[in-house]
């Protein structure tokens, strides 16, 4: 991990991990107040996510349209964590920790360590940004661009967990074999959305200047989405449903999916948009959205340009509430379900995170790099 649990999670005279620090926050609709702004900005609780959330919970990394044939994989950046997922000959999916998890170098560079993804020419690691699905050449062999990430012998890597959800791939760096059942409402969602709109049509990656979990939140708001389902602090999913909103197009109407953490779905009549959002640092995210159609071909190209224009806008707008925020902010009731349902999602992670006592005393020599 990115850092000793032993050590603990501290901002200013906040512990991250005391549970009195989040009170305020935890609570019915209505009742419970805005949460920390900290948790968009804070480098401690970058770290902290990257314990509680991107190695425990099943993380959205693509589509298998990503890696269609035998020997492709598709790297991605977990948290601090460089991973990459390959299809084997025999169409199964395999997950493996990267072969350079420092992109190669014989140490991590300055640029590397400032809580930024870095553009790095060389590879993707967990310190650099994400490059798109590498495919094999004839007869699955590998190419030389995927050394970095799967070695001379892959079958030496340290494996992960790996699971297929109706087409999605979701990936575990330190959990179960077999991914958790979905509430029936959300497998639902996503069986229905591929059997309506069955073929990839697009795909596109926009950064934005924001934290990912304010990008959710701003989308489920601007899109006036009205919860369909129980949205408790033990629910996996808030799924809803865009109500018109005057101004917009009308055609935005359809269902709308939050996967916590980092699972999305907006579905409109002719076009269904997955999106995988990605944290690139403290501040910036990457939306890596999917667009799906008709098999035929027949999709409206109108109504594409229509939910990309409005993606981009949700994330301009997610941008300047991200300039705004302030730590010093005094805390209000929370009325907006989008948020509420987020912060008590997070809550609840930080509340069960596995607490684990290290024997190692902390005078001892620092072994780790980030600490």
């Amino acid at each position: 991990m990115a850092r000793r649990p032993d050590i603990g999670y501290f901002e200013s005279d906040l512990d991250l991990l005391d549970p009195q620090t989040w009170d305020h926050a935890y609570g019915a609709f209505g009742k419970a107040q805005t949460i920390n702004p900290l948790v968009y900005k804070s480098l401690s609780f970058a770290y902290l996510e990257d314990e509680a959330i991107w190695t425990r919970d099943w993380i959205c990394i693509g589509t298998v349209d990503d890696i269609p044939n035998a020997g492709d994989i598709l790297p991605y950046t977990v948290g601090n964590h460089g991973i990459h997922v390959q299809r084997l000959a025999d169409g199964d999916l395999e997950g493996r920790f990267n072969n350079a998890q420092h992109g190669g170098c014989r140490f991590v560079p300055v640029q590397c360590q400032n809580g930024t993804k870095t553009k790095c020419s060389f590879t993707s690691c967990g310190y650099s940004r994400d490059r798109d699905a590498i495919a094999a050449s004839d007869g699955g062999q590998p190419v030389p661009a995927m050394h970095q990430y799967t070695g001379l012998r892959p079958e030496r890597l340290l494996q992960i967990s790996v699971a297929t959800l109706q087409g999605l791939i979701f990936v575990n760096i330190d959990g179960p074999d077999h991914i958790m059942a979905p509430e029936k409402k959300l497998e639902s969602q996503i069986h229905t959305t591929f059997q309506t709109h069955p073929a990839r049509i697009e795909k596109e990656w926009s950064e934005f200047k924001c934290n990912w979990k304010l990008f959710a939140e701003t989308l489920l708001q601007e899109l006036n989405v009205v919860p369909e389902m129980d949205v408790a602090p033990k629910a996996n999913a808030f799924i809803g449903h865009m109500l018109p909103l005057k101004g917009r197009d009308s055609r935005l109407t359809g269902p709308v999916v939050w996967s916590f953490p980092n699972m999305m779905l907006v579905r409109t009549k002719t076009v269904s948009c997955w999106i995988a959002l990605q944290q690139t640092a403290l501040e910036k995210m990457i939306c890596r959205a999917q667009f799906y159609g008709e098999a035929t071909g027949s999709h409206s190209t109108d109504e594409l340009s229509v939910l990309k224009e409005v993606l981009k806008t949700i994330g301009r707008t997610a941008e300047t509430r991200q300039a705004t925020l302030s730590t010093d902010a005094v805390p209000g009731v929370q009325n907006e379900a989008a948020s509420h349902w987020s912060q008590m999602a997070l809550i609840e992670r930080l509340l069960k995170m596995p607490r684990n006592e290290v024997a190692e005393p902390m005078f001892q020599p620092v072994q780790h790099y980030l600490i």
